[in-house]
């Protein structure tokens, strides 16, 4: 560490070389002047010792035990070579180990070092933690090599300067993400802490936080590899350092989630492309629209992936609204982050209270569903589903039912988010993959549908099947697997070896509430489907002309068209089921036709309609 000593005594006695750096550096340090008073102390050793003061005689605080009769500025000057034991005087179990150097330019004393702590049961009640002893392996080394090298500070600048640039390199790296150059989370929090100070020279409310989280990121890790996911990583944080005025701050907080910090006023680039001109500056929206474009471009990876992709990102923001700690900002802009991604992805949205409020909502729901999966505490409740043509059932839908004691059954629609975000769906799906397989091999000649989480389309998945199958005695052709058409639209080579690996086991495939998302009939040539189920909201009204019948003729005619049956879910009428079937659709489900129920009701449904013998 060099010490200027043109800063030196600059307004009297107010010893700064660096204060921040050298407190970081050297966490435990003390600097004395000529008549031992204290001129600075780091501040590890200020949690040691809450009455240190500057100006205050350094014998009202420390003795000194090692070496011993040093007790004078000429004598400590000449033991720069010695080990330094300092003992708190208020404070019996607080000793410091360290050197002693002497500045014979500035006739300055500083000592360098960090705790030694010889009763291991002290240390619980000195209120330390692991950041106050970082830096103790460096001050002890640095003091090791100053007395093989040097007798006083004055003549070991050289290596003094090697330290001080080995600091900042260990500075950079700890507030500085390694792949990205970016800042990290540590260092935004420290921004953070020091905009939302009370003494702060602007006011907390015009700040704001950006939250971003890529839409997609798992699927290119997964598709080319983690290199491809790195460089992407750094295209990503190389286009939003464009996006942003020098005064903001991008952090990556890890993973794929970033962060912006927008401060307040005007842009003072002086760019003839630069956006933010005006005298107040760009809102917190501006920028994050500016994000969201800039992440739709196109990003080309680099061999081996040697791909053209296309990503988007969800971006939540939060002002720092005058209250509240860096962690309340940061947890706010997460949340508002979460709802964009809720609400369609590629978007931003601003946290509002109410946001809080269904977050702890939501909290409650996953614990008291941790607790149900454990319990198996869940049902499975099947629908039937008919065949046309002959008017019998032919098969049925396992759909899994939650009973919660406080709230009644609440919908799957709520709680199949909660488990896939928790970490249970891969145990509730298999489990409801073996349970249904069990039941319904039970039921002679029925066909068994279930649907398939996202999360679940992985390398255990088709042994997890062949097991269930095997274990029900049930054959692989009466099993049916719903996916989603977003599955399909992501074109995942993994989610691609999965279902090749099922469907060729003799499992059918179907895609469910098709209609609803991005796929298209082109891209389903290129999967192992068997069956479209077309989305409800296409079928109710078919009968009263609330929904357009041809947008549903042409579905079946071009699904037909490439060999796939079509079952039509939603058909709440007689008038909807006479349509479909007039249309061509093979199979329909609905109110119409039988509601979930538990199993015991389609054992009495089955003696009322015997099921259509397989072909």
């Amino acid at each position: 560490m060099t010490f200027d000593t043109a800063q030196t005594f600059a307004a009297g006695r107010r010893w700064s070389p660096r204060p921040q750096l050298f407190a970081a550096a050297f966490p435990f340090h003390l600097v004395l002047d000529r008549d031992l008073r204290i001129v600075q102390f780091g501040p590890s050793l200020h949690r040691l010792c809450p009455t240190l003061a500057v100006d205050s005689p350094f014998e009202s605080h420390f003795t000194v035990t090692t070496p011993r009769r040093v007790s004078t500025f000429e004598a400590m000057a000449n033991r720069s070579r010695s080990m330094f034991l300092l003992r708190g005087v208020s404070n019996g179990h607080v000793t410091l180990r360290g050197q002693m150097l002497h500045d014979d330019l500035d006739q300055m004393l500083f000592f360098v070092g960090s705790p030694w702590v010889t009763d291991t049961t002290a240390l619980q009640g000195l209120g330390l933690t692991l950041d106050d002893f970082a830096a103790s392996d460096a001050v002890i080394d640095y003091v090791l090599l100053l007395q093989n090298q040097a007798t006083a500070l004055a003549t070991a600048r050289d290596l003094a300067t090697r330290l001080q640039k080995s600091a900042e390199e260990l500075t950079h790296q700890a507030f500085h993400d390694s792949l990205t150059g970016l800042p990290n989370r540590n260092l935004l929090a420290e921004r953070l802490q020091a905009v939302a100070a009370p003494d702060h020279d602007s006011t907390c409310e015009h700040f704001s936080v950006l939250m971003l989280d890529l839409d997609g990121f798992k699927a290119v890790n997964d598709s080319y590899g983690h290199s491809a996911g790195d460089e992407l990583l750094r295209i990503v944080a190389e286009r939003l350092r464009r996006t942003v005025r020098p005064r903001d701050l991008v952090a990556r907080l890890g993973g794929d989630e970033f962060a912006i910090l927008v401060e307040p006023g005007a842009d003072h680039r002086t760019e003839p492309s630069a956006a933010f001109v005006t005298t107040d500056g760009p809102t917190a929206a501006d920028i994050a629209d500016r994000a969201l474009a800039a992440l739709r471009e196109p990003v080309s990876l680099p061999p081996p992936a040697d791909v053209t992709i296309q990503i988007a990102v969800s971006v939540g923001i939060a002002a720092c609204g005058g209250t509240g700690t860096a962690d309340d900002i940061l947890r706010n802009a997460d949340l508002a982050m979460y709802v964009a991604k809720g609400a369609g992805k590629d978007r931003h949205e601003r946290f509002e209270p109410i946001m809080h409020s269904a977050a702890l909502a939501r909290l409650e729901l996953a614990t008291a569903l941790r607790t149900a999966v454990a319990g198996r505490e869940l049902l499975l409740h099947y629908q039937p589903i008919v065949d046309t043509r002959t008017g019998r059932i032919d098969g049925v839908e396992a759909l899994l039912r939650w009973p919660h004691p406080q709230r009644g059954f609440i919908s799957p629609d709520e709680f199949i988010p909660v488990a896939e975000s928790i970490g249970v769906i891969g145990d509730l799906g298999n489990w409801v993959l073996r349970t249904a397989c069990t039941r319904v091999s039970q039921w002679p000649n029925l066909r068994l549908a279930v649907n398939v989480s996202p999360l679940q389309l992985g390398p255990a998945l088709p042994g997890q099947v062949r097991a269930a199958l095997a274990d029900a005695g049930l054959s692989a052709d009466r099993l049916t697997l719903e996916i989603t058409e977003t599955m399909l639209a992501a074109d995942s080579p993994h989610v691609r070896a999965c279902l090749q690996e099922i469907a060729a086991d003799g499992v059918k495939l179907a895609v469910d509430d098709f209609g609803t998302g991005h796929s298209s009939l082109s891209r389903l040539r290129s999967f192992p489907i068997h069956e479209l189920k077309i989305d409800k909201s296409f079928v109710i009204g078919l009968a009263t002309g609330d929904s357009h019948p041809g947008l549903v003729a042409g579905v079946i005619a071009l699904a037909h068209g490439i060999d796939l049956e079509v079952v039509a879910e939603g058909v709440e009428s007689s008038g909807e089921y006479i349509l479909l079937k007039n249309l061509g659709c093979e199979h329909a489900q609905g109110y119409h036709l039988g509601r979930p129920v538990p199993p015991e009701d389609i054992d009495a449904l089955l003696r009322q309609h015997p099921t259509q013998p397989l072909s």
